[in-house]
């Protein structure tokens, strides 16, 4: 047992999930969303620095289709992440609050993941 001063009452501890980890759980979909974003501009970069949209029609639509993938992945993981503390929502007492807040915050994540993706497809790769 210990004592939850967010919630001011004694619970069981989640095996292995320290306090630093239950307050940044609602966050998850952000910091994938900071990964993904890192990702996809800093490869676009690096690709134009490597003269890779010069080389030819099939590297330009491999390239495009590596950042799908990733981003598809990314999207997945935090919904994934989402769906489980939703399934989560019946056992979570007095933490009801944090759990619907983790869904919601998943689901703008997704969403932004997705959204910042279709900039690539149309805007010419480095003009």
């Amino acid at each position: 047992m210990y004592f939850d001063n967010v919630a001011g009452v004694q619970s069981e501890a989640q095996p292995g999930r320290g306090v630093i980890c239950r307050l940044l759980d609602p966050a998850f979909g952000f910091f994938v969303w900071a990964g993904h974003f890192l990702l996809v501009y800093i490869t676009e970069a690096v690709a134009c620095q490597l003269g890779l949209a010069f080389r030819g029609e099939r590297v330009h639509s491999g390239l495009l289709t590596m950042l799908a993938i990733v981003t598809v992945l990314a999207a997945a993981v935090v919904l994934a992440h989402g769906f489980r503390r939703w399934k989560q929502r019946g056992q979570a007492g007095d933490r009801g609050f944090l759990i619907r807040l983790t869904v919601g915050d998943d689901a703008l994540a997704a969403l932004a993941i997705l959204w910042q993706f279709l900039p690539l497809f149309m805007v010419p790769v480095c003009r």
